[in-house]
């Protein structure tokens, strides 16, 4: 498979995995939210991938890192006092995906190769923003993540 059909299968494998994973009322978008804002939904943007070191010969496929970037929002109408609720739930759903990725249960899965697409794959960092502007009718929290990972392609 080339690079770039590698990185649009690690996208769409990706999507399906929280789409599974965050059933209604979590909308998952492929790409950036259009129009429609539902109350708690994550968008999965970008995808990156780096190529390494071939692998026992120049003629074979090679190592790639990657990196898909996404975006969890929650929020809840009300006052400053909803903010612990909205941010705890934001903060779940994240747990949900790097567990998921981790797949530390007993039993095989391919949750760790999001569907066998990739080598292996993880929640590596993330930045938690809660939203600070004005809003008398509810409170949102952004969390801003990257899933990294190892593919051969």
């Amino acid at each position: 498979m080339s690079t770039p059909s590698t990185a649009k299968a690690i996208k769409a494998a990706l999507v399906t995995d929280c789409q599974a994973l965050w059933p209604d009322p979590v909308v998952v978008f492929y790409g950036p939210v259009g129009i429609y804002e539902p109350d708690d939904y994550a968008e999965i943007l970008d995808v990156s991938l780096s190529e390494g070191a071939p692998r026992l010969g120049s003629g074979r496929k090679r190592w790639h890192e990657f990196t898909v970037t996404g975006r969890l929002t929650t929020y809840r109408g009300g006052d400053e006092t909803v903010q612990q609720t909205v941010t705890e739930a934001a903060l779940d759903y994240l747990a949900q995906l790097a567990d998921w990725l981790q797949d530390s249960g007993t039993v095989p899965s391919t949750h760790t190769n999001l569907g066998g697409i990739v080598h292996w794959a993880r929640l590596s960092s993330f930045d938690l923003t809660e939203e600070d502007e004005d809003i008398e009718d509810g409170r949102k929290t952004y969390i801003d993540f990257e899933v990294t990972g190892e593919v051969v392609a």
